[in-house]
């Protein structure tokens, strides 16, 4: 039951973003037959104003949140139930949160069209599709510490990749004589790319920390500060992609469409690291 609620509220609080996004160019393009007091004060506007947003993304965050946790501590066991699909739920409500949390302080709310997307897929497959279970005290000692670092450096850098989306939509929408319906309640493109790399520094730090402590859990159950797998291998490399982006945009000023590019490069790497591995190693093989 709080599955289904809480989905519903995604898509709601989805529905009216996008009226929300599109108020502009709607009210603009109707026609001369109704003044704008008539047209503002419609149910569809006067529903999508960003107060409005946000109380329903709360509502769904919180029922998500209350789901999650029957998932991850199901009754009679102590530990964390691990598996895949409750680990990408985990991560999407992450984002959401963080979503709602830093659409107070900026004008990241628009994020919400790829992020609330994103946060009812995962949902969705750990309702559905949790896969087989996995409890946290039968990984490698300080696996907690590591997840604990893992999980809102994803939920930071998801919204960095919705936020690059958006970028690059906006850059590309900038070069044409018809601009796309959303274009105007879009922020202005200086506004979008310094989120952009506020959002990848404190996903690069995150991240950093994480490998970090990752490596320490490898050392303790291997002897090895590094075991070289596919997990590994492309969670450094989105790493350094990161990396490279954040030193790109301050020595050489990459921005724009370019940026946008790296962001969404290197968080399919970190994605591959992680979820790609795991839906491999415990789905397929």
């Amino acid at each position: 039951m709080l599955p289904t609620i809480a989905a519903c509220l995604y898509l709601a609080a989805s529905g009216l973003l996008w009226r929300h996004a599109n108020c502009a160019s709607t009210l603009a393009g109707a026609g001369a037959a109704k003044t704008i007091a008539d047209k503002l004060a419609t149910p569809a506007v006067i529903l999508a104003t960003p107060a409005v947003i946000r109380l329903v993304i709360a509502a769904a965050v919180v029922l998500h949140a209350l789901h999650l946790y029957a998932q991850l501590y199901p009754s009679g066991r102590g530990a964390a139930n691990l598996a895949l699909g409750h680990v990408a739920s985990l991560v999407a409500w992450m984002s959401v949160a963080l979503l709602l949390l830093a659409s107070t302080l900026k004008q990241t709310l628009n994020l919400g069209l790829v992020v609330l997307p994103l946060g009812l897929l995962g949902l969705v497959i750990g309702a559905a599709l949790p896969g087989a279970a996995f409890y946290l005290s039968d990984g490698p000692a300080g696996a907690g510490r590591h997840i604990a670092i893992a999980v809102p450096a994803y939920g930071v850098l998801s919204i960095a990749f919705a936020q690059a989306l958006l970028l690059w939509l906006q850059e590309k929408q900038l070069r044409k004589v018809e601009r796309g319906r959303f274009f105007p309640a879009l922020p202005a493109l200086e506004t979008m790319e310094s989120n952009l790399a506020h959002l990848i520094v404190i996903g690069f730090v995150l991240l950093t920390i994480n490998l970090v402590t990752g490596m320490h859990s490898a050392r303790q159950a291997h002897g090895a500060w590094l075991v070289f797998n596919h997990h590994i291998l492309l969670s450094l490399l989105a790493w350094a992609g990161f990396g490279a982006l954040l030193v790109g945009r301050a020595w050489f000023g990459w921005r724009g469409r370019l940026a946008a590019q790296w962001t969404v490069a290197a968080f399919a790497l970190l994605a591959l690291a992680y979820f790609g591995t795991r839906f491999v190693n415990d789905v397929i093989l």
